[in-house]
């Protein structure tokens, strides 16, 4: 391999086909055994190797590529992950946003009639297709964590997360929809 490596410090760009050849399942293989997504897992390869052709300069012969190659995986994986819990916490919030103004919207109905609001979003939640309203059940009349649910559903949390969250929009829409009724 540090024939390719110097071939392709020379100048032979196409020499480093052969180290993506040799290290490619490896390299898959390691970011497999953390990722469940095939597409992610194949987008970090490429950027794995990407980096490495950038960062060839820096590889040092006396150490294994492929330990070099899983360093570079490592941290692609790393940052992925943690671009991942940036954008559930955004999911977090719009959840958020969308809940209080869902409640907002509700505690207004109320105040000219409660048993009226509460009638209606009860409707409404009647009108949600049958496996929306049973997660919305589960979570905000069991109080069970989506955790939970993901578990009993055998499904991912963020799987449940966007099912909550289509469901609230639904609500919000079918309760301004009943306000102008």
């Amino acid at each position: 391999m540090n024939e390719q490596v110097r071939r392709v410090l020379a100048g032979d760009k196409d020499a480093f086909r052969a180290v993506v050849a040799e290290y490619s399942a490896l390299v898959r293989a390691f970011l497999g055994s953390s990722l469940n997504d095939p597409s992610v897992v194949d987008d970090l390869a490429q950027q794995t190797f990407i980096v490495a052709f950038e960062k060839l300069d820096q590889y040092d012969s006396s150490i294994d590529m492929a330990l070099w190659l899983r360093g570079i995986a490592r941290n692609e994986l790393l940052r992925q992950l943690r671009r991942t819990r940036q954008y559930g916490k955004a999911i977090e919030k719009i959840k958020a946003q969308i809940l209080e103004a869902v409640c907002e919207r509700v505690s207004r109905l109320s105040e000219g009639d409660e048993a009226s609001a509460l009638e209606k979003l009860r409707r409404c939640v009647a009108e949600l297709p049958p496996h929306a309203r049973g997660v919305v059940e589960a979570r905000y009349l069991a109080r069970e964590r989506v955790t939970s649910i993901a578990a009993r559903l055998q499904t991912t949390v963020t799987a449940i997360s966007s099912l909550l969250l289509r469901a609230r929009e639904l609500l919000r829409g079918c309760m301004e929809a009943g306000a102008h009724s």
